[in-house]
């Protein structure tokens, strides 16, 4: 049995305007976020997943459901400030996100504020 991303793609039946969507977003920047929505068992997860194939050089980063302020916005590296006395920022996932796409599942579990700030990074 494949994993959830090496599906391909083109074998998910149905769900042609998530499709459409997730072409659109991936080929025009300018589109934004994507939202897939869906009762349970819809190929939502799959489908978002399987875009991975199809994506070249970007990167599919996932946002933790336990995903904290610093692990999404970044913080001070606390390694190198106290092994070598410097201040670095480390940066989080929203930064480690640019030119790639962020994946959130269950993203009604996340809580809010961090849905609201990942939703709004652009």
């Amino acid at each position: 049995m494949l994993k959830d991303n090496l599906y391909p793609f083109t074998a998910v039946v149905g769900q042609e305007e998530a499709k459409k969507a997730l072409l659109i977003a991936l080929v025009n920047r300018r589109a934004g976020g994507l939202l897939i929505g869906g009762a349970k068992g819809t190929a939502k997860s799959v489908l978002a997943r399987s875009v991975q194939s199809l994506i070249g050089a970007q990167r599919m980063l996932t946002l933790p459901l336990n995903v904290t302020e610093d692990m999404l916005f970044g913080s001070i590296d606390l390694e190198a400030a106290v092994s070598l006395g410097e201040k670095r920022f480390s940066p989080g996932i929203l930064a480690r996100a640019t030119d790639n796409i962020l994946y959130i599942d269950e993203a009604n579990l996340l809580r809010q504020e961090l849905l609201t700030a990942a939703l709004d990074a652009n």
